[in-house]
């Protein structure tokens, strides 16, 4: 057997009732009611049934009960509103088949959006065929332009690396050749110097140096090969000429011819050194002199 007073208790705390609660506190002060009996079996059936907002929610039946309630109401609404657009008959079949409420909604909705446009496009076909040209048209347009830049990119990408690689060539030609310098410039003021003269010269000549597998060749404007005096002209001959007028390239120190005297053919006399001058003016006053008698 069970206290009432305990039972009544028990079943309050569940209910949320605080035990301050003025209208518990006199039930449970009755001795008739505190010390009463009641079976077990009785109690167990009232707990079983009774329940709070917790347990309601986690009890299955309940929340089978009120999902059936809740989505009856959906799936009537929504066979309601098909019937009053017409479009029942096309869509019953699809809806009908599928037992759960939420994926009767979304099917019902993808086919009405199928028949809306479908209804939509047999009026307004002309106008939709010309958006998605006109849709089409600025897709083709974007991707070319995307194209383009792309190529635009690599084009400029290839042109510097050639650039450099050419420069660097062209460093390599000029600094295999013996420049002069005199004042003892630095390498590279000595190269630039090198590298302004021949640019001043091709423009005044109206050629072109252009880099080819072969090596730097010597073209004109119009991309043909130099000719003067009917003989092809490479670039390199044309640069060490350039150098050589401008005195920025040395040159082997030349052969002195000999001097002979006008009128002794055997005598030869050198003609560099302050002594060999004196004594080649001594000669030349010796033969002068009036003979002696």
């Amino acid at each position: 057997m069970a206290i009432l007073g305990e039972a009544i208790n028990n079943l309050a705390m569940a209910a949320g009732i605080s035990a301050d609660n003025e209208h518990l506190k006199s039930v449970l002060s009755s001795p008739t009611i505190s010390n009463a009996t009641i079976p077990d079996e009785l109690i167990s059936a009232i707990n079983g049934n009774l329940m709070n907002l917790e347990s309601a929610k986690n009890n299955p039946e309940l929340s089978k009960h009120f999902k059936a309630t809740i989505y009856n109401g959906v799936d009537n609404e929504l066979l309601n509103t098909l019937k009053e657009t017409g479009d029942y008959e096309n869509i019953k079949d699809v809806i009908d088949a599928e037992r759960s409420s939420t994926k009767k909604m979304s099917l019902a909705i993808k086919k009405i959006k199928e028949l809306a446009a479908n209804t939509t496009n047999k009026g307004e076909l002309k106008d939709y065929q010309e958006k998605i040209n006109i849709l089409t048209k600025q897709i083709n347009e974007i991707n070319s332009a995307k194209a383009a830049e792309v190529q635009s990119i690599t084009d400029k990408l290839t042109s510097e690396f050639s650039a450099k690689l050419e420069g660097l060539a062209y460093e390599n030609l000029l600094s295999s050749k013996k420049l002069a310098n005199p004042l003892g410039w630095e390498k590279d003021l000595l190269t630039l110097a090198a590298k302004t003269e021949i640019g001043k010269a091709l423009e005044s000549k109206g050629y072109i140096k252009k880099m080819t597998e072969r090596g730097f060749e010597l073209q004109t404007k119009e991309g043909t090969q130099v000719f003067e005096n009917n003989k092809p002209v490479s670039f390199n001959d044309f640069a060490d000429r350039v150098l050589l007028d401008k005195k920025l390239l040395e040159v082997a120190n030349p052969v002195q011819p000999h001097t002979q005297n006008s009128t002794n053919q055997g005598a030869r006399i050198p003609a560099n050194g302050k002594l060999s001058k004196w004594a080649a003016k001594a000669m030349q006053n010796a033969e002068n002199a009036p003979s002696i008698s």
